[in-house]
């Protein structure tokens, strides 16, 4: 059998063949899904430009102890390859407010963005999303860059073997711990508890290395820039949360107003209308209704 073959996951044994499997994958997807904010969209529109952010504000801290003793070194994009809109990303993701935006790519439109687009290293302000003092080219003497699906595991005391998924495929009991750290070890970043396989992970991965690793500043924060061509911009589609009625949301943010009013790409969710969860009015109610429990404690 072909064990790159979509069907070949569960008879997968080793973490060759994992790799292989993985690295066949990522040319079979049609599209990506990037959920964000809407202000960060308005910053991508404004400054043509993605952040790739450092590994060390990943909110999962047990994903980023991939990552330890190469904390400095790792800058991450990620995307969701399921094409149906899901509601865990959007609000983990896209805000608590229900009011974010996810933006669609193409396979070959997100090739050209992370393949042939320039990226810059620099320190970075990610309260005001600005960067700070000189950006510095990356090339391939100073940094290296991978893109590929997630990995997602389950591991128990109880056993020399672990379960695996990949989107709606499942291999249990075939790949030793040994192998899948064998896996990880090689493929740094790529692999998750299996509690998060419904974000349908493809993570893009830059690595920075030599004199520009040995010239950061432990006690500064820095980013990837990664230029958005135009050609890219024109045939990125952004699409609103489904807490968004109307399109005249767009008038909030001065760069998606100017998106839509030069392209047909804003478009409402699926779903717009049909969900309204408000769970930020019930953060508030919780935050207020403990302060008065506390109160009354006090006197």
């Amino acid at each position: 059998m072909d064990k790159t073959k979509w069907k070949a996951f569960p008879q997968l044994n080793n973490a060759n063949e994992l790799s292989k499997y993985l690295n066949s994958r990522i040319t079979k997807s049609r599209t990506y899904y990037h959920y964000t904010s809407a202000v960060a969209v308005n910053n991508i529109l404004g400054q043509k430009t993605f952040c790739v952010s450092s590994v060390k504000r990943f909110n999962d801290d047990v994903d980023k102890m991939q990552f330890t003793n190469h904390l400095n070194e790792y800058f991450s994009l990620c995307f969701s390859t399921g094409v149906n809109e899901n509601l865990s990303l959007w609000y983990m993701y896209s805000g608590m407010d229900g009011k974010g935006c996810r933006l669609r790519f193409t396979y070959h439109n997100l090739m050209k963005l992370i393949y042939e687009s320039k990226m810059y290293f620099c320190e970075y302000d990610y309260d005001n999303h600005k960067p700070i003092g000189i950006k510095v080219e990356l090339n391939s003497n100073n940094s290296e860059k991978c893109l590929m699906d997630v990995l997602y595991y389950r591991d128990s005391a109880a056993s020399p073997f672990v379960d695996l998924k990949y989107s709606t495929m499942t291999n249990y009991g075939n790949v030793s711990k040994e192998e899948l750290s064998v896996f990880k070890t090689t493929y740094v970043g790529f692999a998750k508890k299996i509690i998060w396989s419904y974000e349908k992970e493809c993570r893009f991965l830059i690595k920075i290395k030599g004199s520009l690793l040995d010239s950061i500043n432990e006690d500064k924060s820095y980013a990837v820039l990664l230029e958005i061509p135009n050609e890219a911009l024109k045939r990125m589609t952004i699409q609103f949360a489904p807490e968004i009625d109307s399109l005249d949301y767009a008038d909030e943010f001065v760069n998606i107003k100017q998106f839509m009013m030069s392209s047909s790409n804003l478009r409402l969710s699926e779903h717009h209308g049909e969900i309204h969860m408000n769970l930020c009015s019930k953060c508030n109610k919780k935050t207020i209704e403990n302060k008065e429990k506390t109160d009354e404690k006090d006197f």
